[in-house]
């Protein structure tokens, strides 16, 4: 919803539903005031920690990571996810793991640490493979195809590149498939 409707109903809804409209308060203001998204983020967060809610608790913790990734603040960015990751894993919640080491491995490569990056990226493709989320794996190849091309490391970039474009081909789902062919024509 918009953010004016958001506001008017937070007072009526329960302690979940809060939470869940502070995030979403949150990701409207994202885009242009990044104070009031992380105002929205920290009260989110307190309300789903008052529930012992770890789900609430890991998106919180993620969407500060983000508002923190927009504004270049990488210390801090790295913290929050920690913090989201420790949460998802508490839950064995694999789509939200593989989600915050997609995001570290972008922040690491970011950072030139490449090694980093590419460790993290690999976890995340482990976890997107065994819950077959097709376009996260096209996405992860995609990734550390990129990261091997940031070192020179053509030949391997390929690979990955192509490896995600199969995948677009197999399902027929061609949205993803001008970037990875730009990728290619890098090369």
């Amino acid at each position: 919803g918009d953010i004016d409707s958001l506001l008017k109903l937070l007072p009526y809804y329960n302690s979940t539903q809060k939470a869940n409209i502070l995030l979403e308060l949150s990701q409207q203001y994202l885009s242009f005031s990044m104070d009031s998204s992380r105002e929205y983020a920290l009260m989110a967060l307190a309300k789903a920690k008052e529930l012992k809610d770890q789900n609430l608790i890991a998106e919180a913790y993620k969407t500060l990571g983000n508002i923190y990734y927009y504004q270049g603040n990488n210390n801090k960015v790295v913290g929050y996810y920690d913090s989201s990751l420790v949460a998802y894993t508490m839950m064995h919640d694999s789509a939200g793991m593989a989600n915050v080491w997609n995001n570290l491995g972008l922040i690491y490569q970011h950072l030139g640490n490449y090694q980093v990056s590419i460790d993290y990226n690999l976890k995340s493709l482990r976890y997107k493979m065994s819950i077959n989320d097709s376009v996260g794996i096209i996405s992860s190849y995609n990734n550390i195809g990129s990261i091997y091309y940031d070192l020179g490391e053509y030949i391997i970039s390929q690979n990955y590149f192509l490896k995600a474009l199969r995948i677009c081909e197999k399902l027929h789902s061609y949205k993803y498939s001008p970037g990875i062919l730009n990728n290619l024509g890098l090369i």
